[in-house]
């Protein structure tokens, strides 16, 4: 089921984000525009959190939602949860240098 959930908000998403494009008005400034598209991405959580038929964990969403912003970039761009960084620099702590 957690990939049927995936598979719902990334088609979430990617309506918004259309719907957002679309509706849009290109006189408006980049941040009263930005707000817009927040106020979107919230609505769609809130919704999928109050309608969707099992129980959702929002900031493994959020976390997915995020990941798939980012993996748009480029490949050596990533993005860690709070507890993954943790991991990862107790791992790396004291590497320094090149090599």
């Amino acid at each position: 089921m957690k990939k049927r959930s995936k598979i719902i908000v990334a088609c979430a998403l990617i309506f918004v984000f259309f719907w957002a494009e679309g509706s849009s008005n290109y006189g408006i400034s980049q941040t009263k525009n930005l707000y817009q598209k927040i106020q979107v991405f919230n609505a769609v959580l809130n919704t999928i959190e109050s309608v969707y038929v099992e129980e959702v964990n929002p900031t493994s969403l959020i976390d997915d939602a995020i990941r798939g912003m980012i993996k748009n970039l480029d490949p050596h761009t990533t993005y860690l949860t709070a507890e993954e960084f943790k991991n990862w620099s107790k791992t790396y702590q004291g590497y320094s240098g090149i090599g």
